[in-house]
């Protein structure tokens, strides 16, 4: 198999054990349709894990800055893997139907015209940015948003649970659904769940 190149990793990008976790998920529990909310590493290496592992993988990444996602597409198109990934290209608005607080967040109107009968098992939420304490809340739409997307059957991460901002999304989040679990594994990641599962959690020591 031809070497791959690196892939730079820095501190916006999820933690190995997060990646670990994501990319355990998709082959233990066989998930087939991935929806993620900033595009970044995962992008590149759910892809990888699709092709070495021929799997029926498809992944929806959705990003609002257009250099970012073309500086990607050229990554995947450099290892033949674009294939795997379908781009949407979605500004922040201040007029999201699920928003708290007043943030931007994607522009639904977009999402919802790409989403449009589809159906996801997986979905990761690691943007928009939301470092800052006045935006900390910036990710909360996401799962309001995509729970009429999901299969009876799902798994959603949330990234950088260890902060302020994701603890208090994810207790959010469990209000929201029936039948979802969401607890934080190994301190950083969020993770809920539906229906039937295998333990895909990397070991640590």
């Amino acid at each position: 198999m031809q070497d791959r190149p690196y892939l730079p990793f820095n501190g916006m990008a999820m933690t190995p054990f997060g990646l670990a976790f994501l990319l355990n998920e998709v082959v233990i529990n066989s998930r087939t349709d991935v929806v993620e909310f900033g595009s970044g590493i995962s992008t590149l290496l759910l892809a990888r894990l699709g092709l070495v592992n021929e799997l029926s993988l498809r992944i929806t990444s959705i990003d609002d800055d257009p250099d970012w996602i073309e500086y990607l597409q050229g990554l995947l198109q450099k290892e033949n893997l674009s294939r795997y990934v379908d781009f949407i290209h979605a500004p922040k608005v201040r007029k999201s139907y699920f928003q708290v607080e007043n943030l931007d967040w994607y522009d639904e109107n977009i999402l919802n015209g790409k989403l449009i009968e589809q159906q996801f098992d997986l979905v990761l939420v690691d943007g928009p940015k939301a470092m800052e304490r006045n935006i900390e809340m910036n990710r909360y739409p996401a799962y309001p948003f995509i729970l009429p997307y999901l299969k009876p059957a799902y798994t959603i991460f949330l990234d950088d649970a260890n902060r302020r901002g994701e603890k208090q999304i994810l207790n959010k989040w469990a209000h929201l659904a029936k039948g979802a679990h969401f607890s934080v594994i190994n301190e950083v990641v969020g993770v809920g769940r539906a229906g039937k599962y295998f333990d895909a959690t990397p070991y640590t020591r």
